[in-house]
């Protein structure tokens, strides 16, 4: 499968509010359940999901695990990092054999129908951020952006592409897709020299957000905890005094070297509106590495053991802490975040104000999907 082919599906599966409501109503189909699509716009947060257990277990699949994949072998992580396993090796999904609920076409929002543009000899791809005029920069031209639909019948229009200010055009532009729709588009091939360009070209320092932290201890001595910052501002010491920390590919690349990476100790679920994440996530492992699925791809650069441990007192004495959620049952888990999704699309105030408590944790005690 193309990747131009492999990103229109994906960006048909990943959840969003805006096609949430048309997903429950093609499951309601599927399953011949009455009631369809006005029963679909806002399901119950206990909803006993009526599809036999391996076509449930496939429409879960499709939807809440391709934003994790791999971006070793070209595909996109959009989700948060919390089992800290990007993994190496890529996807390879010529026939799973799977059931996958599809849009259809034209019931996709335009930035889920183009999904891939290229540019200069560079494939985008569109992560469906919603962006204003005023972030624009230089015009680049005007250039046809691709999709696929349903029956896999390719789909083009010519649409003006931008430089987006303040960030670098070989990790993200914004196409205008109709005189109301400008969305960000990402890099698929994107590879910062060091840890500062990485920060510079995605203008990462007013970009990105914090929300909360996850102190996972390598070894099982301790238990896990969780954290709410108060000031960021320590986090940011440390990773602007290593911007000259390279890219480390060769580790990347290296199934065997990627070992001493080394397990994660910490997790910081961020958000970078402008590119349309959130929720994802900056990890510090054991061994002084930082990873990280914010843009396209996977970053990776050594910060240093010292600098790890730093962080993670810094973290302890400063942050408030949380309580970590208990999720016994993944799949309904994950079925009454999904419900969510359907509800929170009806009220986006809502949804931004749970939007850095995704993770599996939450104050009142509510089980979030993990």
């Amino acid at each position: 499968m193309s990747h131009a082919r492999f990103a229109a599906l994906r960006e048909q599966l990943v959840p969003d509010p805006a096609v949430t409501s048309a997903l429950y109503a093609r499951i309601h189909e599927l399953s011949g359940e009455p009631g369809g699509r006005e029963k679909a716009e806002r399901p119950p947060r206990k909803r006993a999901w009526p599809l036999a257990a391996g076509a449930c277990a496939a429409v879960l699949a499709a939807v809440f695990l391709l934003p994790f994949l791999s971006p070793s072998s070209g595909g996109t992580v959009s989700g948060p990092a919390k089992d800290g396993n990007f993994g190496e090796g890529g996807i390879h999904h010529e026939s799973s054999g799977e059931i996958a609920v599809l849009i259809p076409w034209e019931e996709l929002p335009l930035s889920s129908q183009y999904t891939t543009l290229r540019l200069n000899g560079t494939v985008y791809t569109t992560c469906r951020s919603s962006l204003s005029p005023s972030q624009l920069g230089e015009k680049l031209g005007d250039r046809e952006v691709t999709g696929y639909d349903e029956e896999e019948r390719a789909h083009t229009r010519t649409c003006p592409v931008y430089a987006l200010q303040g960030l670098s055009e070989e990790a993200v532009v914004a196409v205008q897709l109709n005189d109301t729709t400008l969305c960000a588009y990402l890099s698929d091939s994107y590879t910062p020299a060091t840890l500062g360009d990485w920060i510079r070209d995605l203008n990462l320092r007013e970009a990105l957000t914090f929300g909360l932290v996850y102190d996972t201890p390598a070894r099982l001595e301790e238990d896990s905890a969780c954290y709410r910052l108060t000031d960021s501002g320590f986090v940011w010491e440390a990773l602007l005094a290593a911007e000259a920390a390279p890219f480390a590919a060769d580790l990347l690349e290296d199934p065997m070297a990627y070992k001493q990476v080394g397990q994660e100790v910490l997790t910081f679920s961020v958000s970078v509106p402008v590119l349309g994440q959130e929720n994802v996530a900056l990890i510090v492992t054991e061994n002084g590495y930082l990873r990280s699925n914010v843009g396209q791809t996977e970053k990776l650069f050594f910060l240093g053991r010292e600098t790890t441990e730093e962080l993670r007192r810094r973290v302890r004495e400063t942050g408030i802490p949380q309580e970590i959620a208990p999720v016994n049952d993944g799949v309904s888990a994950a079925a009454e975040s999904f419900a969510a999704e359907s509800s929170s699309a009806e009220n986006p105030a809502a949804a931004e104000s749970s939007a850095a408590e995704s993770f599996a944790v939450s104050q009142d005690g509510e089980p979030l999907p993990g």
